[in-house]
């Protein structure tokens, strides 16, 4: 039962994050970054994203679901852990704008909600690992 619960709490600051990372990707993506050449604009956009994002998550993690002190080694294991979350939208808009161009903000968007639900059961099962006593 308290699996379900750290899951079920993990799932909504998972949800949470990814909201406001999509807000900044687009943000990013189709305001800051739009006089950018094309070749880097999706990518810069993905690694600030990216950036911002782990802070929030562990910072959601480290108060409000495992509730745990905050931990450098923790920090870094958990920024470890998300590298998961860069290298596959990397690989993939690289693929994508390979073959397709430059996405619109409907294939953007629906991508980047494609990629996160597939990496985050894996990443629950880390997290539990890093934050265990």
């Amino acid at each position: 039962m308290k699996n379900r619960k750290l899951f079920s709490k993990s799932l909504l600051s998972g949800a949470l994050t990814f909201g406001i990372s999509l807000v900044i990707a687009n943000l990013c993506q189709f305001f800051l970054f739009v006089g950018l050449s094309e070749s880097i604009r999706t990518d810069l956009t993905v690694v600030v994203t990216f950036i911002i994002s782990v802070a929030i998550n562990f910072y959601l993690h480290t108060n409000y679901i495992f509730i745990k002190a905050f931990s450098t080694s923790k920090l870094f294991k958990f920024a470890a852990t998300n590298i998961l979350s860069l290298i596959t939208p990397l690989i993939f808009w690289f693929l994508y704008e390979s073959l397709f161009g430059n996405p619109s903000q409907l294939i953007f968007n629906f991508f980047a909600i494609m990629l996160t639900l597939i990496i985050f059961p894996l990443k629950y099962f880390f997290y539990k690992y890093i934050f265990r006593n």
